[in-house]
Formats: structure tokens, sequence, C-alpha cells
């Protein structure tokens, strides 16, 4: 009989459930976010690397499709000697460049004495010109020139352009000279070697969509963008190449520049613009790469999302239990918490290296930055010292007073890069002296009206040492304020920029006093290109440093893309990119040149005033791949500690935690299978040690239990009697080691069985000492003489009545079947009645209401109940664990069910008719037995006498 206790339900289990489904996504989201955030940063690299291919390739596209620069670089291999043997090459190379860029390049060489040797293609126009050019741009006699000149300054401006004259080709030895044609535009270089010379004259630069059909129908298929061409801001117009408008590209710059943006994403293409400096906007468009990291991407949200909500209806479906043992969920929380922070460790590094070179390019180029401008800005100070160093020397001794220290003064000044040009005068304006015979032409009248009113300001008392003859326009226009005349003369004795047409130079003037002799007043002139130059190459000399690492400047002079400053032949191509980006471009331009001899940062800047020269700063990146090699050294040594102190970690959770826990489910494991000899080690004196020694101590008393369960299955017959047309059989099932219910059936004299059927209250120790309490009077009491039921239970109720202080009962079925007459004496007192049940099937239950023995008053001994068994007749005992048993839904298995079941497995033997009871209670119950059991039957076999 079980007692009346109401089982707890487990309200943790949720919480439980819930912190668990929590660590798991948190853990399973928080490796989620990493990876994605890792392939986020990929995709970033990756889109930031396509823009920048696409851009360097719209640079590119821009550079060679510049007119001025596809003209001169294609005129740069002609410049150079050709002797006799190699003029059939020159004309194959010519009729060549011909067909291929639809340039119409005149070249004219000449032998060492100046004489025509070659003209490119066959009868070339102006060749009595160009006979007679190349003899006036290096004659040394002065009288040559002055014959050459009155012959050709007529000329030169009809094949030259307006402004051109002999003296002003002879000073741009070298460099490219924008020639004028009507409307037209070209170019024009010469240069004589001590092998010759050479004259180049494009008369006409192509135009802008010349220049690009030419430049893209020479690239490979592979290389050309799938839309390419330019426009012009100012006046909204767009061609593409091959065609006249290009509405598409419009529309693109419109929705990029609604954004301030010069790239992007316009319906689904890439487009890249690239404004320049002379209104020319060059564009190209590009379909985006496919990138097998956003499919990537999307597989990794998907799976990732769905791994999650599996994993969360697996733990919320199976329940805690099922899906989690405590080894499990310590070992996951450890997982957690040492695996999140070393997956960010190993995704945080790139981003942190990728940061740190990021910012540290960032602070080199902004030093590069401004050390190219210091350059530029050190000029004018250059200039001022070359000013002074000019001073000094004319204020040597004896230097301006003869024609001796005149020479002498001209080579002091060329072999200072100070000047091309020196011309002496006297008072008068007459020329007393020039370093170049060349250099007199048409504007000797302004020269000499300059020089006479340079004296009247700064020297008027030399005007009466020497007669000067008046020419009433210029000196008109040396007086006029807005001729310019006034600005030069407002700055004695320094160097002037000055330009004349194309060319650029600098201009000197000092007038000086009474006391240097003849000489009142002498200029100047040097090339600006030349001294630029110069300048370069002295600050070349002058280490720049950022952290112990040389900067290394080279410059590029755009006029004719001459290297003043060459780069090594590794750097080149790139360096000229950057240098002519930035030129086009007219900003800085910065780029991380990567090869695999060379490598580093590159800032380009254009320089107007040092001569049109492109400037670039390169700084080895040897420097900073020390320092990435060391922060991923850190960053490994770091990784390596941290693994380190997770293996520690590991070790001692596997020691206090782990291997504790292993021999608990060891433990657990040998007290289901009732090894009670098992013992766990017990060390220190920590909680699991208190555990582990408390376990001991169960075990202990376990085996005390098993020692009295063994005793006490002893008491239970193992065996029923035999009896002739009947067939007798119990069962009894505990609930827990030790059980309250008692069994017996033993034989009596005279054909006669006793069976009793007992349920005691509780569990445990004092229900089985007195189930053998039981035992033993019912013994006693069959040694006896009147054996009747009612005479047991009797003794039975007083001795459970003598002990007041366990608070016992007991609930009996008390039987003597007479097997002879087939009479049964029955007894029933606070117990389930039995069932009868016949061989017509009918069923009832057999019994009156009674307390149990050891409870209530009984003042009288209840009236024992004789039962006839007739042939196929049956009698089952039950105690409550049978009835009262329960689904795991709650529904309880009741009388009726009982009987039902009773009727449906009549059996032949008593034995297999409770077994084929207890197959269908399990069955109903799930195998589970929350009381105790007892059944036991009666069966008399069909047939016979009644």
């Amino acid at each position: 009989m079980a007692e009346e206790t109401t089982a707890a339900t487990p309200k943790g289990t949720w919480r439980e459930s819930l912190n668990i489904s929590l660590q798991v996504v948190i853990l399973a989201v928080s490796l989620f976010l990493g990876i994605d955030a890792w392939l986020g940063n990929r995709l970033d690299d990756r889109r930031e690397a396509f823009a920048r291919n696409c851009r360097q390739t719209v640079e590119r596209l821009a550079i060679r499709t510049d007119p001025q620069l596809f003209t001169l670089t294609r005129l740069r291999p002609f410049f150079r000697p050709w002797p006799g043997p190699s003029l059939p090459r020159l004309r194959d190379r010519v009729e060549s460049l011909k067909r291929r860029s639809g340039l119409d390049l005149l070249v004219f060489t000449y032998d060492p004495q100046g004489e025509l040797t070659g003209s490119f293609p066959a009868g070339a126009p102006n060749l009595w010109v160009m006979k007679l050019l190349f003899k006036g741009l290096t004659s040394s006699s002065g009288s040559e020139f002055d014959d050459l000149r009155l012959k050709l300054d007529k000329k030169i401006p009809f094949v030259f352009g307006y402004g051109k004259d002999l003296t002003i080709l002879r000073r741009d030895r070298g460099l490219a000279i924008d020639t004028f044609n009507r409307a037209e535009r070209g170019v024009l270089l010469w240069q004589a070697w001590d092998r010759g010379g050479v004259i180049l004259h494009c008369p006409l630069i192509p135009t802008e969509e010349q220049v690009f059909d030419t430049v893209l129908r020479a690239q490979p298929a592979s290389r050309v963008p799938a839309v390419a061409g330019f426009g012009r801001r100012a006046t909204d117009t767009w061609k593409r190449a091959g065609a006249t408008d290009d509405p598409q590209a419009r529309r693109a710059w419109a929705d990029l520049q609604r954004d301030q943006h010069q790239e992007g994403l316009v319906d689904g293409t890439w487009w890249t613009f690239l404004e320049t400096t002379t209104g020319r906007t060059v564009y190209a468009a590009f379909p985006p790469p496919v990138d097998p990291l956003h499919q990537l991407r999307r597989i990794v949200h998907g799976v990732g999302g769905a791994g999650l909500v599996a994993a969360l209806l697996v733990i919320l479906g199976a329940g805690l239990g099922a899906a989690f043992t405590l080894r499990r969920i310590l070992l996951g929380l450890f997982l957690a918490a040492a695996l999140i922070p070393l997956l960010g460790l190993a995704i945080g590094s790139f981003d942190v290296v990728q940061v740190f070179q990021a910012v540290l390019g960032t602070r080199i180029q902004a030093v590069q930055d401004e050390a190219i401008r210091n350059l530029v800005q050190e000029f004018d100070g250059f200039l001022a010292s070359c000013s002074v160093q000019v001073r000094r020397t004319a204020a040597d001794p004896g230097i301006l007073a003869s024609e001796e220290g005149w020479q002498r003064f001209s080579r002091r000044l060329r072999d200072q890069h100070l000047a091309d040009l020196l011309q002496l005068r006297d008072a008068g304006a007459r020329l007393l002296f020039s370093s170049d015979h060349g250099a007199a032409g048409d504007r000797e009248v302004m020269v000499r009206a300059m020089c006479r009113r340079a004296i009247e300001r700064f020297q008027p008392d030399r005007l009466d040492d020497a007669s000067y003859t008046p020419n009433v326009f210029a000196d008109a226009m040396v007086r006029r304020d807005d001729m310019g005349f006034s600005t030069i003369l407002n700055h004695q004795a320094r160097f002037q920029t000055m330009e004349m047409g194309s060319a650029r130079f600098l201009y000197y003037f000092q007038v000086l006093p009474a006391a240097t002799g003849q000489v009142a007043f002498f200029d100047v002139i040097v090339s600006l290109s030349r001294l630029a130059s110069h300048y370069l190459r002295l600050r070349q000399g002058r280490r720049l440093t950022f952290d112990g690492v040389w900067h290394r400047f080279f410059a590029l002079r755009i006029p004719d893309l001459h290297w003043t400053l060459p780069p090594t032949p590794a750097l080149r191509a790139d360096i000229t990119h950057l240098a002519l980006t930035s030129w086009l471009t007219g900003r800085p331009t910065s780029l991380r040149l990567e090869s695999r001899t060379r490598s580093g940062f590159a800032v380009a800047i254009p320089c107007p005033e040092l001569a049109d020269h492109s400037l670039v700063a390169f700084y080895p990146d040897d420097l900073v791949r020390e320092r990435i090699d060391t922060v991923w050294q850190k960053i490994l040594l770091g990784a390596l500690f941290f693994v380190g102190l997770i293996g520690l970690m590991a070790h001692g959770i596997s020691r206090q935690f782990l291997a504790p826990l292993g021999h608990l489910e060891e433990a657990v494991a040998a007290l289901g299978r009732r090894q009670f000899e098992f013992r766990l080690p017990v060390a220190g004196e920590d909680e699991m040690a208190r555990l582990f020694g408390a376990f001991n101590d169960m075990m202990v008393d376990s085996k005390d239990l098993q020692v009295a369960r063994t005793v006490q299955e002893g008491l239970v017959p193992q065996t029923f009697p035999i009896l002739p047309g009947y067939s007798v059989h119990g069962v009894l099932m505990t609930a827990s080691d030790l059980g309250g219910d008692c069994l017996d059936c033993f034989s009596l004299a005279g054909d006669r069985t006793i069976f009793l059927i007992g349920d005691i209250t509780g569990h445990g120790v004092g229900s089985a000492l007195l189930m053998a309490f039981s035992r033993a009077i019912t013994f006693h009491w069959s040694q006896g003489q009147t054996l009747y039921p009612v005479s047991l239970t009797t003794d039975l109720d007083r001795m459970l009545r003598r002990r007041h202080g366990s608070r016992l009962f007991m609930g009996v079925i008390c039987g003597i079947l007479d097997s002879a007459s087939h009479q049964l004496d029955l007894v029933v007192r606070g117990h389930v009645y039995p069932l009868l049940l016949t061989e017509s099937g009918a069923a009832r239950w057999i019994g009156s209401p009674s307390y149990p023995l050891g409870i209530g008053t009984n003042q009288r001994e209840p009236d024992s109940l004789r039962l006839p068994i007739h042939p196929g007749d049956r009698l089952l005992c039950l105690t409550d664990g049978f009835i009262e048993a329960r689904r795991p839904d709650g529904e309880m298995v009741g009388y009726e069910r009982v009987a039902e079941w009773a009727r449906a497995e009549r059996q032949e033997t008593a034995q297999a008719w409770l077994a084929a009871l207890l197959a269908r209670h399990q069955a109903f119950c799930g195998h589970r037995l929350e009381d105790d059991l007892t059944m036991f039957a009666i069966v008399r076999q069909p047939g016979g006498d009644r």
C-alpha cells in the first residue's frame, strides 16, 4: 500500500533547457558572426581590388589616349642619331608609324657637319628650310648665324607658327616645342650629337577621337573594357569609341555625381570616370566579377540559420536530458569560452594587420606628400640663392672690366648652370658682349628699350655715359604699365620666371654703378627646365629619411617625357604610370608598388612650377614588411600563449571536473548494475571529494539494503503447492530495494492450502521487517490446532497494534482452499477485493468494507466468506500497485480494465494467466513501477463434478 505523496514537478527543467539553448545559440551566433565578418572583409578587399584595377585601367587609357602624350611617346624612339647605314631602317619605321598610329611624322637627319643626309618620308615639305635650319640651330659663328637668321626668320613662322624664330628654336634644344599651322597644333624636337643630329616634326597632333580609336584598335580584345570613351563635362558631350554619342555614359555620370562619386555600380555595371586637367573625362564600364565568396556567404547564411533552428528544435523537442549530459554541457561551455575568443583572434588578426598596414602606409604617404611640397616650395629659395650667386660673381673685381673678364664671367655662370645666355650693355644699351651669337633677333629693339629704362630707374646718373638711339614705339611700350615690363623692372637682381610662346625661362638683370666701368647693364637668361633639373639633381643627394629609411625621388619632365631623376628599370613602368596619372588629373596620386625585386609606397604630385615636372617620392617598404612580420610574430606568440592557456585550463577542468564526472558516470552505472562494492576515489577536501565520500557511504548502506533485499526475496515463495484439479501461482515485484507487500502460500493438513496477500504501508526497512514478522506469525499460526483465516488475521492485527509507535498498518487477503470439498474460506481486511471470474465469464469483486489490520476499532472479528469453486472458476488477488498504476499521460488502470483483461487473457494455468496480465500491465504503464505489485491466482481446471 503506497503512501499518499505527490511527486514534485521538475519546474526547473524548462529553465535549464532555455539556458542550454541560449548557450548553444550564443556559440552558434558567435561562430556565424565571426565567419560572416571574415567573409565580409574578404569581399570588401576584393571589391576594393576590383575598383582599383578598374581605376588603373582607366588611368592607363587616359595616358595612352592623351594626344600630346600619345604623340611624344611615339616620337621618342626617333630622337637619336641616325647614321647613313641606318637610314633604310628609319624609313621603314616612319612608314610603320604612319600605318599603326596615323601620325604624319617628318624626320630629317644630319651628319656631324650639319648637312642634310635624309628626309622621311620622301618628298617631305619645306625641304629648303630644313636644310638651313639645322645649321642655324647649331652654328657657333656669329656672322653665319646672322646670315641664316636673315634667311629663315621670315620662313619659320609659316612652317612652325607665329612667334617662332631661329633664336627661340635654338634656345629649346632637346625640348618639345609646340608648333601651329592655322588651327592645327603640332610638335617639334631637335637635337645635335657628335655623330650628327635630327629634327622631328609632327605638323598635326591627332584629335582625341582619332587617338582613342587608334589606341583601342591596337589593344588586345581581352584588355579592352566593355565600354570606353571620353567626354567633356563643360559641354555634357560623351563619345564612346566608335560612336558619336553615349547616352548611357551620360546617365551613369549623372547618377554618380549625385553622391559626388566618380566610380560605382550603375544598372548592374561598374563605371569609372577620370577627369583630367585638359577638361577631358575618360571613362570605361566593366561587368562586375562573379565572386564565389558571394555564393559562399549566402550558403553560410542559409546553413547557419537552418542549423540554428534545427538545433533549437532538437533541444526543445527532445528535452534537456535527451540532448545533454553534464559532461557535454561543461565541455560545450568550455569550448564556447575558449574557441570564440580564439576564433575572434584568428579572424581579427587579418583585419588588425591590414589596418596597421593601412595606417602606416597613410603616415608614410603623408610624409612623402609633405616632402614633395617642401621640395617645390624650396625652389623659390634656391632661385634666391642663385640670384645671390650671380650678384657675387658680378661683384668680383675686374670681371666686368674687360672682354676677357666678360668671357670668364660667362664661363663661371655656365659652370654653375646659371646662364644659357649672358648679355652685357653699356649705358646707351649697346650690346658689348653676348655669350650666344644667335641670341640677337627682332626683340633686340625691345631689350635695348628695357635696358635704357632700367638705367633710368636705378642709375640715372649714368644716362649720359653713352649715347642712346631712341625708338619711339619700343620706349613707349616699355613705359606702359599694362604691358608687363614695369613688373619685370621692379625686381632687379633676382631671377624671374617668364614665358614667351610655349617657352618658359628665368630672366635676371642688374644695373651696375659707374665704378664697374663700361658695362652698365647685364641680363641673364637660363632655361627654367635646365635650372629645375639641376635643382632636382642637387636635392637628390640630400637624403630624406622616415624611421631610418631613405626616401627616393624621381622626376619626369612632362613636355618631352624625359626622366630628370630616373627610377630603376624594375620600377620604371609603375612610376611612369603614376607620374603621368598625377599630371593628367592635376592632383596627388598614391600607389603601393609591389614587384619581385622592389616594392614600396609611391606618391606623385604634379609640379608645373618646376618646369612641368611630375615628382614622385618612393619609400621602400622593407621596414614596413619587418614591422608587419613583427606584428604577425606577436600575434602568433599571443595565439600560442592563448592555446597553451587553453591547454592548461583544459587539463585543470579535466582533472577537476571531467574526470570526476567520468567517475560519477561509472559509479551510476555500477549502482544500476547493483555492484555495491564499487567505490569512488576520494582525494582532497573539495566539493567533489565530499560528494564522492557521501556516495561511498551510500554504497555501503546500499549493500546492507541489498543483503536485506536478498533476505526478503528468500521469504517470497518460489514454488507453489500442486493441487489436483487446480493451478496456483503468485508474483511479487517491489518498486524499490525493500518492499512492503507480503505473499505466502503453503499446504496444511487435510488437503487444505492457505495463502496470504498483504500490503503494508510504505516501503523500506520498516515495511520489510513487518513483512518478515508476518511470515513468522503465519508459520507460528500454522502449528496450532484451530486453523482458520480469521484466527490468522486476528494474530496479525494483534501484532500490529502492539507496535504503537510505528504507525504501520496492513491490508490483507487471507484464504484457505479445501481442494477436496472445493470450498474457499476467505477474509478481506482493508485490501483490494479479490476478483472471481466464473467459467461463463461473469466477474465480480468479492469482499466487504473493513479496516486494515493495525488500525480502526474492529470490535468484533469479521466473518469469513465461504465460496464454492466450480470447474473453470478463477480467483485473482491483486494489490493496489497493479490497479492504481498509471500511464505516462496519467490514466489509471482501474477495476474495469482489470476485469476486461482477466476475461480476455484466460489461460490454462495460473502462471500463464498472471504472465499475460502482467504483460498487458507493463505495456499500458510503459514498464514503470511506482508501487509494489503482488498478484496471486487460483484456477480450477474445467470439467469434473460441481
